[in-house]
């Protein structure tokens, strides 16, 4: 269920940070 959850979180950031890709691929890994 947590690699769900992190999936829909991941996306969400990504909606809300798609200017920082960068970023959000750091948080996945972070958040793995």
């Amino acid at each position: 269920m947590i690699e769900t959850v992190k999936g829909v979180w991941t996306l969400k950031v990504s909606d809300q940070k798609k200017d920082n890709l960068g970023t959000l691929t750091q948080w996945s890994i972070q958040f793995d």
